[in-house]
């Protein structure tokens, strides 16, 4: 059994024919594919806000965090 990366699943979702689309009941303008996230868009650190965590406590911003949970997240599941 091939095992089913996220590539392995943009390619099959990428190959599905226009007239097969229309059986999972979605839009005519939208692609099965359009559903994996292949970019994303982070704006550069100078721009996004720092988050106050106290009285005199700042951290980085919601972004920078997020950020750095997906990386962890997707790391973890690379080697798993």
């Amino acid at each position: 059994m091939e095992e089913l990366t996220p590539l392995a699943c943009l390619s099959i979702l990428q190959k599905i024919p226009s007239d097969e689309i229309s059986l999972l009941q979605m839009g005519k303008s939208v692609q099965p594919a359009d559903l994996i996230l292949t970019h994303m868009i982070v704006p550069p650190p100078c721009i996004r806000p720092t988050v106050i965590v106290g009285p005199s406590k700042t951290n980085e911003d919601d972004l920078s965090i997020k950020i750095l949970e997906i990386i962890h997240t997707n790391n973890l599941l690379h080697k798993a």
